[in-house]
C-alpha cells in the first residue's frame, strides 16, 4: 500500500504518507482529480479537511457518474470538513 501511482491518471498529493499503513495518512490536500483518484486505489474510505474553505474539487464530479455509489462500494473516499480559523494562506 504504498505511494506508487496505479496509473497515469493518479498521482499522490503533496507529503502524503501512511501514519499507520493503510489505517490513517496524512498530506497537504488533495488539490486534483489524480490525488482524489490515488485516494480511491488505496481504498481511503475519510478525507478530513482544517482548512477555512472546503476543497475546491468536488468528488461527486471526478467520481462521475456514479459517485453515490462508488460511496456505498468503498471505491471513493467521503469528505468531512472541518474548518479552521486562520489556516488558509
Amino acid at each position: 500500500m504504498g505511494a506508487n501511482n496505479h496509473d497515469n491518471n493518479e498521482e499522490a498529493p503533496l507529503g502524503f504518507s501512511w501514519i499507520k499503513e493503510g489505517v490513517i495518512g496524512g498530506m497537504a490536500g488533495p488539490t486534483s482529480s489524480k490525488h482524489l483518484k490515488f485516494l480511491a486505489h488505496r481504498k481511503v474510505a475519510l478525507v478530513v479537511t482544517l482548512t477555512e474553505e472546503p476543497l475546491a474539487l468536488k468528488p461527486e464530479i471526478v467520481f462521475a457518474p456514479n459517485y453515490a455509489e462508488q460511496l456505498k462500494s468503498r471505491l471513493a473516499p467521503k469528505f468531512l470538513h472541518l474548518p479552521i480559523k486562520g489556516t488558509n494562506s
